[in-house]
């Protein structure tokens, strides 16, 4: 209750550490030591919020030697992971100094102590997790220095260390976590044009994401399957793979629309199962398959003028009547094609940019 109060907590924490401190000199247990190193670590982290990066840093600093002392003599393992999460701490003040080659070695210690405690306790999960969770740090450490072999290299450790968790507990937590593992390194990939590269990613993504889930009553929503394939659709889109895309799109459009069945009464979802459409016609447009880019107008345009219809017990959807909001959405379809005609115009590709143009007239 007293870390809404900063001024007493950091009395308490004063006098808590005094005390801890006295004890320690006194009798020179690990168990005060111990005590003294969080009350410090506590308000290094206190001085972190406030922005007061050189008493963080001392506090913490002499948090991580007394960690250090203590595991000296104890070796246990709660102690050796005392001193990795220290090592994190000191990590991320260094990188907030600019010390960048501090912070990483700070964060490849705190990687090397992990795998000590998991050599020497292969059966405790949570040993693993921090390892994984430490991979994944020092990746997005790399990434932040554009540093991106290196950041594949570790987000590969995670995701690894992620599927041997997952094997041993499939509990939606791992899934989930391995699930983000996995897109992060597509998106890594993509980010870099290698679509051959991103995809088997992409692909251990919608094994773990594309399906109806049943462990959790909020994961059986019948809108993940969607957003998760909608989201490797985005990433094959941004990668200019059109085929792959628009196959990914067609298993969006069929997924949205069993949503929108399985809850007709919820006009959020029938939007959602008529916005896909949109997607296709932006890739028959790249694609140059204006006939496509018509066909899938002409589905859009007939369910979007279904709405008022559909729903007529909602007064309005985002701040608009049905009947106005319809309209809009059917001058976003125009706007589509207009927004594609400008483009080929730019490239001088004039016949494709005179059919986009007439499709967004009719």
């Amino acid at each position: 209750g007293l870390k809404g109060d900063r001024k007493q907590e950091k009395e308490f924490l004063s006098q808590a550490a005094d005390a801890a401190r006295k004890a320690a000199e006194r009798s020179g247990s690990a168990l005060a030591r111990r005590a003294l190193a969080s009350y410090l670590a506590r308000f290094g982290q206190l001085y972190e919020e406030e922005e007061d990066m050189g008493n963080a840093k001392s506090c913490c600093q002499e948090s991580f030697a007394l960690h250090q002392m203590i595991y000296e003599e104890t070796r246990s393992l709660e102690d050796l992971m005392a001193l990795a999460s220290d090592h994190q701490i000191l990590s991320r003040q260094d990188e907030a100094a600019f010390d960048y080659d501090g912070a990483k070695q700070h964060k490849q210690r705190s990687i090397e102590l992990c795998e000590e405690a998991v050599a020497r306790e292969p059966s405790v999960p949570a040993y693993q997790n921090h390892l994984a969770r430490y991979c994944t740090n020092m990746a997005q450490f790399c990434h932040r220095r554009e540093q991106e072999e290196e950041a594949r290299h570790y987000w590969k450790r995670a995701l690894n260390l992620s599927e041997e968790l997952y094997r041993k507990d499939p509990s939606s937590p791992n899934r989930m976590e391995l699930s983000e593992k996995a897109a992060t390194l597509g998106d890594s990939y993509c980010e870099a044009g290698s679509w051959e590269e991103a995809w088997p990613y992409y692909q251990r993504y919608l094994e773990l994401r594309g399906t109806p889930q049943q462990d959790t009553a909020a994961e059986s929503s019948p809108q993940q399957p969607g957003d998760a394939w909608n989201y490797c659709c985005n990433a094959a889109l941004r990668c200019g793979h059109y085929e792959k895309a628009k196959e990914l799109a067609l298993q969006v459009c069929t997924l949205r629309r069993e949503a929108w069945q399985q809850m007709p009464e919820d006009i959020t979802a029938y939007d959602m199962a008529c916005h896909c459409f949109l997607t296709l016609i932006e890739i028959a447009l790249k694609q140059k398959d204006f006939e496509s880019a018509e066909d899938y107008g002409e589905k859009y345009r007939e369910m979007i003028c279904q709405i008022p219809a559909l729903f007529p017990e909602v007064p309005a959807f985002h701040g608009l009547s049905l009947p106005d909001y319809a309209g809009s959405r059917i001058r976003l379809l125009a706007q589509t094609f207009e927004e594609q005609a400008k483009e080929f115009k730019e490239k001088e590709a004039y016949d494709e940019a005179e059919n986009a143009c007439e499709l967004a007239i009719h």
